[in-house]
């Protein structure tokens, strides 16, 4: 078993270390080491993609929606965000691009990667920040709601504390 495969297994514990592990396996400038997947055989390989997503787990260890959570909550974004319905839908939905970047990176293409990084990952960008401002869209929304109906409350309460 190739170590690169027991390094990501044990760990890609999150998407960032997931991700760096195979960038840094899959790289170019990497690729005289035994652990660049150009120098792993396709049985290495085969044995990241198919450990990649079983049982409906990443590894199957976590979710993917829980990886991207946790990624997330690591930039600061407030658990308020990412536990309102409208936060989670757009999670579940970035789920399925996050895979397969993954999935690129285990199998590393170097012939796609091109067509992915210029025409694939900029409609992803396009769609994924559409959703994303629809997410804080409603979140504001929300949250000025909430601060409204807090006001009316405070001023009604010292109105009433007047009489």
């Amino acid at each position: 078993l190739d170590t690169a495969v027991c390094k990501l297994l044990l760990r890609g514990t999150s998407l960032s270390k997931i991700y760096r592990i195979l960038h840094n396996i899959a790289s170019p400038s990497s690729a005289s080491s035994s652990s660049s997947l150009t120098a792993i055989n396709i049985l290495s390989r085969s044995l990241i993609v198919i450990n990649l997503y079983f049982d409906e787990l990443i590894f199957g260890q976590q979710s993917i929606p829980h990886l991207i959570i946790k990624h997330i909550h690591q930039y600061g974004i407030p658990q308020s965000i990412t536990s309102s319905p409208y936060c989670l839908q757009f999670i579940t939905r970035l789920s399925k691009p996050i895979y397969d970047t993954i999935k690129v990176l285990a199998l590393n293409k170097n012939r796609q990667h091109t067509y992915i990084k210029d025409v694939i990952f900029h409609e992803w960008n396009r769609v994924l920040i559409q959703g994303a401002t629809i997410v804080d869209h409603h979140y504001r929304q929300e949250y000025n709601s909430k601060n409204a109906g807090a006001n009316t409350n405070a001023t009604t309460t010292t109105a009433n504390d007047k009489n």
